[in-house]
């Protein structure tokens, strides 16, 4: 190989070198919180830039926010008996009331899914409520997802149909109340290319006034 092809080759192989790194996904930070946890322990217990990313307390309501929408961060939730911890998201919201935490918001997948894939994603979910002793809301009609094949073949005709599927969950003896959903964003009239996204809510059952709870 003459000097010319060796100098052509390097540069090649160092651009290829550079795309390779560029693409690798950063290293997930992480988001840790608990229901009435004050906003400063979030960012001190938090390595996301929590701060830079929303609006701190303000005025007599003591209103803030924590914002998330790049890659990738992981919510743990920290509570004793209840708590779990969520898969990689590029999007989630926080609120606050009084500078503590009153709602978390996320979709704790990096990217809208096939029905397969999104399915593994609900499921892991569902496990990590159950392991922390979340149990169906009795309103509603509420349960846990059945991700038999049957069911989940029962899933997929409900999603074309409605376009999402919700479930909600509490804290037995808590002020605490979850939702879990899947929802078709994108090619929801295609059963073989709808994609979709898993959605989790946590918050008081205060919260949800309409309940009647």
């Amino acid at each position: 190989m003459n000097a010319k092809r060796t100098r052509i080759f390097i540069v090649v192989v160092l651009a290829a070198i550079t795309t390779a790194f560029l693409t690798i996904p950063p290293k997930p930070t992480v988001l840790v919180v608990d229901m009435d946890m004050p906003y400063d322990e979030v960012v001190r217990r938090s390595t996301y830039p929590a701060r830079a990313h929303g609006v701190p307390p303000t005025g007599e309501t003591g209103f803030a926010t924590i914002d998330v929408i790049e890659p990738s961060v992981i919510i743990k939730y920290v509570d004793p008996r209840h708590g779990f911890e969520l898969p990689p998201t590029k999007f989630a919201a926080l609120t606050f009331d009084d500078a503590v935490l009153g709602t978390i918001s996320t979709s704790p997948m990096l990217e809208a899914l096939r029905f397969p894939e999104a399915v593994e994603v609900l499921g892991q979910v569902q496990e990590r409520f159950k392991a922390g002793g979340w149990v169906p809301w009795v309103g509603n009609q509420n349960g846990w997802y059945d991700l038999s094949p049957e069911g989940q073949k029962a899933l997929h005709a409900e999603l074309l149909r409605y376009s999402q599927s919700d479930q909600w969950f509490n804290v037995p003896k808590r002020n605490l109340r979850s939702l879990l959903r899947i929802k078709c964003v994108e090619d929801c009239d295609d059963a073989d290319d709808a994609l979709y996204l898993i959605d989790v809510g946590i918050g008081k059952k205060s919260w949800y006034a309409w309940d009647g709870e």
